[in-house]
């Protein structure tokens, strides 16, 4: 139990250091290439979800965004963001397990 208060800390930092560079890095890109792509905030706050939370609850912020019910060009781009969201955080976890287990394997020999 007193190691509650180290873990909030390090996942505040994690969570802080991750918010910064994933916008950091979107006004940089929107700044370097402006009329190459448009990122949207919903854009970036999907991904973001995608990589912190995993598939499920990237998909379900996607599937609560707010959008124009009338125009059929946004409910696209929403199903889109519900596709890319469940996708990604999918290859997230597989390359992120397959990193996890190397890096412990290494780091066990490397130890003994």
């Amino acid at each position: 139990l007193h190691n509650g208060p180290a873990c909030l800390v390090f996942s505040f930092m994690a969570l802080s250091v991750h918010i910064t560079t994933t916008f950091g890095a979107s006004i940089g890109i929107q700044g370097l290439i402006p009329n190459q792509f448009k990122l949207h905030l919903d854009d970036i706050l999907v991904a973001s979800n995608a990589a912190i939370g995993g598939p499920a609850t990237a998909a379900a912020f996607a599937g609560r965004l707010k959008v124009d019910e009338t125009n059929p060009q946004d409910q696209q781009r929403k199903q889109g963001l519900i596709m890319a969201a469940t996708t990604w955080g999918v290859v997230g976890y597989a390359l992120a397990t397959g990193i996890g287990v190397t890096l412990t394997q290494t780091l066990l020999k490397w130890a003994s």
